[in-house]
């Protein structure tokens, strides 16, 4: 249960400030629509990868 609480908070504490920069940088000349895809696309696999480097201390937790 604490590892998936792990995995809740650092997945919506890349989230606040998505929206923000993103109209910070089309103000500048970027694309925006581009940019929020990749940031969402990062977020998404860096939460899907954070099981295999969390999966030994939640399983000593577990067993426990």
């Amino acid at each position: 249960m604490q590892c998936e609480m792990v995995l809740i908070i650092i997945f919506i504490s890349l989230k606040p400030s998505l929206f923000e920069d993103v109209l910070l940088f089309v103000t500048i000349g970027a694309r925006g629509m581009v940019r929020q895809i990749i940031r969402m696309v990062v977020e998404l696999v860096l939460t899907a990868a954070l099981p295999q480097v969390f999966k030994s201390g939640c399983e000593v937790q577990k067993r426990a």
